[in-house]
């Protein structure tokens, strides 16, 4: 069996880990009481406080305990060309998972096999033994309003019929026709399964932001936020006890021993994430510190020979903003180097705007940003990107959590800092080319000047041969001439030496920018991303080839 993590990260818990769902005992209990007494209830929150981790290891695992109830789990998922089952063909398939053969059904002798959300549970409870209640449970029913109006139209009225739990007329008309012409055709039991009234209920979640959406199903739920419940985000009382309790879970099926936080890393990782105003935690940020938590803790493992109880200290966690922003770069980091360059661009130049997370139509992304479907559809499984349904039809993304923002934009500047060092150095290359030709140039006129230089002094003498006094005519320029010569040379001198100086400036600014990339690279590696710190030790190789200390970091990497 494959070992697991103590805490899910990003992800939300499920069902088999309620053993380590801490910090919501309250918000259990408060939960299943409503679902006991009320037939109706909604819970809502902001994104990222855990509303389906309340449901599946908090709610669920309460209920398995309960006698004659069941619960059926729905969630559409957002419409797309490859999830276009209608949502209520995907109630149909979960309440037909629970029996194989609807067909033998006893109201098949009023109406043969209907297409109905009603016939259905009518036919589940004729194979209950005892009366049993079934509850429905939408988590992100949201997702309901991304499909066409037409099949959100026949999801809410048949649900809304099958919670009134009435006998539709259509029914009733034609039992009273065949009941009139042979009074038998039904057994009395059946005649009593049909008219005992179904015991349904149902728990829709949603996120806080969306429920205005629910106007879209009012006309025929009006009494639905009548009877709600609020998650709000971790006190912290239940932030601590949601960090310590986990790690104290004795298992051998997790990835990792027993271990414990130091008073030190505990403060430091509530003060980090708390909200100054309201004085509490979001879960999000809290599983995702945590989650990196006990990855050190994994790692210290590998070393811990003697066996002995093993601890997060304070240094080992740092600065809990830098756990946020290498969560980002691993986001990233899989990606090939064309999506990595347009999934930043996306996010931290288009759905960051003066510091605040905004949305934008995934049509726009595609055309404009050049956004492959299946990358957009990666950053939105990873948590990073959240989908909701826009006005005109579409949807649009927005970076999931505000807490991602602050290392988003450190990425940002760190990437435009690169991006303008590596333009300086291009610059740089491309002054020392025109210097070289510069030069070259001018050794070039030179050359001819002293070609020239010395035809005039092959005339000169010739001249002196002929005549004295042409002689001294040439005595004097071959004297000119030899005063242009040793300017020229000087010159030449002159230009060597600023091409020395330049080929020397060039060394300098190379070997500044390969310190600078393994300095980045040692950063990496503290912070455990060692794939990221061979990709800037092969770029600083890649600026010096002889760098003998580049070469031997990356092979003890990837060792």
């Amino acid at each position: 069996m494959k070992k697991a993590y103590r805490y899910p990260g990003t992800r939300p818990f499920e069902k088999n880990e309620s053993n380590l769902f801490f910090g919501r005992n309250e918000d259990i209990l408060n939960l299943y009481q409503l679902i006991m007494n009320e037939q109706n209830i909604l819970l809502y929150s902001k994104s990222g406080l855990g509303k389906s981790s309340l449901i599946n290891a908090g709610i669920i695992p309460k209920l398995d305990n309960v006698q004659n109830f069941r619960y059926i789990t729905v969630r559409f998922g957002n419409y797309s060309e490859a999830n276009n089952i209608a949502p209520l063909n995907k109630v149909f398939s979960k309440i037909e998972s629970l029996y194989s053969n609807i067909a033998e059904n006893y109201l098949n002798k009023i109406i043969p096999n209907e297409n109905s959300l009603w016939y259905r549970m009518k036919y589940v409870q004729a194979k209950d033994n005892v009366p049993t209640t079934t509850l429905f449970i939408f988590d992100q029913f949201e997702e309901l309003f991304s499909y066409r109006d037409e099949e959100i139209f026949h999801f809410k009225k048949q649900f809304a019929f099958l919670l009134s739990s009435q006998l539709p007329n259509h029914f009733r008309n034609i039992l009273d026709r065949k009941l009139a012409l042979d009074n038998s055709f039904l057994t009395k039991e059946e005649l009593r399964l049909l008219n005992q009234p179904l015991q349904i209920k149902v728990l829709f979640s949603i996120r806080a932001d969306r429920m205005s959406l629910l106007n879209k199903i009012s006309d025929f739920f009006p009494n639905i936020l009548k009877i709600f419940y609020e998650l709000k985000p971790l006190s912290i009382a239940q932030a601590r006890e949601a960090v310590i309790e986990p790690a104290k879970q004795i298992n051998t099926e997790f990835i990792t021993p027993v271990f414990e936080y130091s008073p030190q890393a505990i403060d430091n990782v509530i003060n980090s994430l708390i909200d100054a105003k309201t004085q509490t935690v979001e879960s999000f940020q809290l599983q995702l510190v945590c989650r990196y938590a006990e990855k050190l803790i994994e790692d210290k493992n590998v070393q811990n020979l003697s066996g002995s109880k093993l601890s997060v200290d304070d240094k080992d966690l740092g600065d809990i903003k830098n756990i946020l922003s290498v969560h980002y770069k691993s986001i990233l980091a899989p990606l090939n180097e064309t999506d990595y360059k347009l999934a930043r661009v996306l996010i931290e130049e288009n759905l960051i705007v003066s510091g605040n997370r905004v949305p934008l139509p995934d049509s726009v992304i595609y055309t404009k940003l050049k956004i492959t479907e299946e990358l957009l559809k990666y950053l939105e499984n990873s948590f990073l990107l959240r989908a909701e349904l826009n006005t005109v039809g579409g949807r649009s993304f927005e970076i999931s959590h505000d807490t991602l923002i602050a290392p988003i934009l450190e990425a940002y500047e760190i990437r435009k800092n690169e991006e303008e060092q590596l333009r300086q150095l291009k610059q740089k290359e491309e002054e020392l080319r025109l210097a070289h030709e510069k030069a070259e140039k001018e050794r070039i006129e030179r050359e001819r000047e002293r070609k020239r230089q010395r035809k005039i002094i092959a005339i000169v003498s010739v001249a002196a041969l002929i005549s004295i006094g042409l002689a001294l005519w040439g005595f004097y320029q071959k004297n000119q001439a030899d005063k242009a010569l040793v300017k020229a040379q000087e010159q030449t001198e002159i230009a060597k030496q600023k091409e020395e100086e330049a080929t020397e400036n060039y060394k300098k600014v190379i070997e500044g920018e390969v310190q600078k990339k393994k300095i980045i690279a040692i950063n990496l590696i503290d912070l455990g991303q060692k794939d990221i710190a061979i990709n800037y030790l092969l770029e600083a190789q890649k600026l010096d080839s002889t760098n003998m200390e580049i070469d031997s970091l990356i092979q003890v990497l990837r060792e």
